[in-house]
């Protein structure tokens, strides 16, 4: 009887195993993971297209407790607010990716607290666009988003 269950179990391992392995843009659904510092973690939660440029919206986890402190750190460095920062969460941003310049630039920025609470918030609508540096999260996301039409992440 085992003999005969053999290779259906090795089939479904395989199986298994391939589905595992999947890129994370081999899906396209909501709040895909594209990639990981020492300090954060990286989330593409929509994405839109107009022409050549992406628009996508980015979450930043941090990792570890040390890179909380350093928020708090840089925030009271620089005179900025950091009531509620103790519990700080994540960070959304909007990225405009020029697929063919290869350039980024961040539009806006928002801080989280637990439980989705908005700390700062930050427009920049008239920010310079920069090269995108090889190796970056940045040109990850623009590798993975351009090219690929209208869709939402």
């Amino acid at each position: 009887m085992t003999d005969r269950l053999r290779p259906g179990i090795i089939l479904v391992l395989v199986i298994l195993l391939a589905c595992s392995a999947t890129p994370a843009f081999a899906k396209a659904s909501l709040k895909d993971y594209f990639g990981k510092s020492a300090d954060r973690t990286f989330f593409c939660d929509k994405t839109e297209r107009s022409g050549g440029v992406v628009r996508a919206t980015v979450r930043m986890v941090p990792v570890t407790a040390a890179f909380k402190q350093g928020v708090i750190k840089e925030r009271a460095a620089a005179g900025a607010p950091t009531k509620g920062y103790e519990g700080y969460a994540y960070t959304l941003q909007v990225w405009e990716l020029d697929c063919a310049a290869k350039t980024t630039r961040t539009v806006s920025s928002a801080d989280y607290a637990t439980g989705n609470v908005l700390l700062e918030k930050n427009d920049w609508p008239g920010a310079k666009a920069e090269a995108i540096p090889p190796g970056s999260m940045a040109e990850t996301l623009l590798k993975e988003v351009c090219g690929q039409g209208d869709k939402t992440l």
